[in-house]
């Protein structure tokens, strides 16, 4: 073969790989997507149950210490 008859598959050659590079990069982006959403409701989830640690921690300080009627645990 003449290398002028090599262009054609040369040429599908490149346009094969660019397509694979970009179904790559997108499959990339999809992933980075799914993993910055699932951060997101872990960062949400986290800060909801802090929040309600906090307030049933505040609850508990003003119950009655029914431990210390007795002297225990002083």
């Amino acid at each position: 073969m003449l290398p002028h008859e090599f262009e054609p598959f040369i040429s599908e050659a490149n346009r094969a790989e660019a397509v694979l590079e970009s179904f790559e990069l997108s499959l990339e982006f999809s992933r980075e997507v799914r993993h910055r959403e699932a951060f997101e409701q872990y960062c949400q989830w986290y800060y909801q149950t802090a929040d309600t640690h906090r307030r049933e921690l505040a609850q508990m300080r003003g119950d009655l210490n029914i431990f210390g009627l007795f002297g225990f645990f002083r």
